[in-house]
């Protein structure tokens, strides 16, 4: 899509000025990738997972790989596991990353709503 289309061949008086509109109102409900900004989202509080005792005393180790939103006020929304060894540790890290809390992700100055896809890992040294 063309972000300025022209007349598309056509004559008249109405044209659009895309300059009036206002950016952060058609940013609001956008949800952006973190390649798409200026500045990606910072994290400022990041709550460690608990690791479920049974699980480390069984062995199992890993990585959970969750995606979420990053709001325009640096509050995690919509978080889902999209790969994990276990369901434990899969709860185990939902958990945490719904406290933890960003500097949000910006878009032309404006904050704007970011997917983020991390990998947290569940190891131990035995």
């Amino acid at each position: 899509m063309a972000l300025n289309p022209g007349t598309g061949g056509m004559s008249g008086a109405a044209t659009i000025d895309m300059a009036s509109f206002e950016l952060s109102d058609n940013l609001r409900d956008m949800v952006f990738e973190i390649a798409d900004l200026d500045e990606a989202p910072e994290p400022i509080v990041q709550i460690a997972p608990i690791y479920p005792s049974k699980l480390k005393k069984e062995g199992i180790q890993g990585r959970v790989w969750i995606i979420f939103i990053v709001d325009e006020n640096g509050l995690t929304s919509k978080q889902r596991v999209t790969e994990s060894p276990h369901d434990e540790l899969a709860t185990s890290a939902l958990k945490a990353i719904r406290q933890w809390k960003f500097k949000p992700g910006k878009k032309d100055g404006k904050a704007v709503k970011t997917r983020v896809q991390i990998p947290l890992a569940f190891t131990f040294k035995a």
